[in-house]
């Protein structure tokens, strides 16, 4: 597996959590939040049409919040949001063009088992 886009230029991550953007124009807006809007963030971008497991996601013991640009198949979401939760996030909150998702697809936690 392959650092995440935008992983080995993590900076310090922000108390509002570790911002990532999927979709068309993922990579633009990544580079203007960097450039222009707030220098000392980092987002992370998944690179249109790839999976998300193919990736190390540096989001260990931060809330990620997941902004999707364009519209993404609930399969892709469901699949970004367990790959973050798996790669050890706090939790994911999905915002952005959300409109076609069930309610249960915009927040990802962690589960917990009882001990048996």
């Amino acid at each position: 597996m392959k650092l995440a886009p935008y992983g080995r230029y993590m900076k310090t991550h922000h108390t509002n959590g570790v911002w990532f953007y999927v979709g068309a124009d993922a990579w633009k807006y990544a580079k203007r939040t960097m450039e222009y809007y707030y220098p000392k963030r980092t987002p992370l971008v998944l690179p249109e049409n790839e999976k998300p497991d193919i990736y190390l996601w540096p989001v260990t013991g931060h809330d990620v919040l997941l902004n999707l640009l364009d519209e993404q198949t609930p399969e892709r979401v469901y699949s970004i949001g367990v790959c973050l939760i798996t790669s050890s996030a706090n939790r994911v909150v999905v915002i952005g063009e959300t409109g076609n998702l069930p309610h249960r697809l915009t927040l990802f936690k962690p589960t917990t088992r009882a001990a048996a």
